[in-house]
């Protein structure tokens, strides 16, 4: 790989670990009688789960500046009560990040959403939606 190359060419996105791609000398996994832990090659314990190697400070300097044409500020005038009447929902999510062999946490599908009903009083059939949806 040449010197001058961009990372986030060579490492795009999450992927499976490959050695050629990276001209790090990297070990992980557990020492046999006071070895050095294993090498890059042949290491299954760096192509178990998907890595970081992507996430370098210029590739999400790039990516923000990227997505920086998409964003507009909050408005500053728009206090606690009128994003309420404005977004009457509201939507709660979890992330976990863990050292384990397995990715996915189950707590993480859990997934709360909060209507206001007050808030969508404009449209009468919405509202009767709701409260016979989920309403217990």
């Amino acid at each position: 790989m040449p010197v001058d190359q961009e990372w986030s060419n060579v490492w795009p996105g999450p992927r499976t670990f490959h050695p050629a791609s990276v001209p790090l000398p990297i070990r992980q996994g557990f020492p046999n009688k006071r070895q050095a832990p294993p090498g890059k090659f042949g290491n299954a314990e760096l192509m178990k789960i998907p890595n970081f190697l992507h996430l370098t400070p210029p590739a999400i300097k790039k990516h923000c500046e990227s997505l920086k044409q998409f964003c507009t500020e909050w408005p500053k005038g728009l206090n606690s009560e009128e994003q309420e009447k404005l977004f009457p929902m509201e939507v709660i999510t979890s992330d976990y990040c863990h050292s384990s062999p397995v990715i996915r946490d189950p707590m993480a599908r859990i997934v709360t959403l909060k209507v206001i009903i007050g808030g969508v009083t404009q449209c009468e059939g919405m509202v009767l939606f709701f409260m016979d949806t989920y309403t217990t």
